[in-house]
């Protein structure tokens, strides 16, 4: 194991996934430099969002402000992350299909942005798991 390696410690690692593109946008709207990580979800969101998480009963963390373990943070790497989150959760999304629910914007009102959150985790009205590789592959012919 390289000496860089062995001083891996989860707030190095949280700092550098949070730095990757996709995460330096919060998940759920258009403001820039999230600091709050959605445990539940496994995705960065800023002030507003948290806190509509927050009422839904969603694990929220703040960045700087709480400690995290390494298996947290590795989920977060792993398995996480807003682009996964979002081609997800967004994978049936359509815009002019969706009308009633607008993708947020930094000026949507807390009501709108909590029915868009809502709809979008908890009623899960666009989610698509992603196929499996196996599940993918073309069946094989015997």
């Amino acid at each position: 194991m390289s000496r860089k390696a062995s001083k891996a410690n989860p707030v190095d690692l949280l700092r550098k996934v949070s730095r990757e593109v996709h995460n330096k946008v919060c998940a759920d709207c258009p403001e820039r430099l999230p600091q709050y990580v959605n445990s539940t979800n496994l995705t960065f969101v800023c002030t507003n969002c948290s806190g509509v998480h927050r009422s839904f009963s969603h694990r929220v963390k703040g960045i700087s402000m709480c400690e995290f373990s390494m298996e947290e943070v590795n989920a977060l790497k792993e398995r996480g992350g807003n682009e996964r989150a979002n081609k997800k959760f967004l994978a049936r999304y359509d815009k002019r299909a969706s009308m009633a629910y607008p993708l947020p914007t930094v000026s949507t009102p807390p009501n709108k942005l909590r029915d868009f959150i809502k709809k979008k985790y908890l009623d899960k009205a666009w989610f698509e798991e992603a196929p499996s590789a196996a599940a993918a592959a073309p069946p094989v012919p015997t």
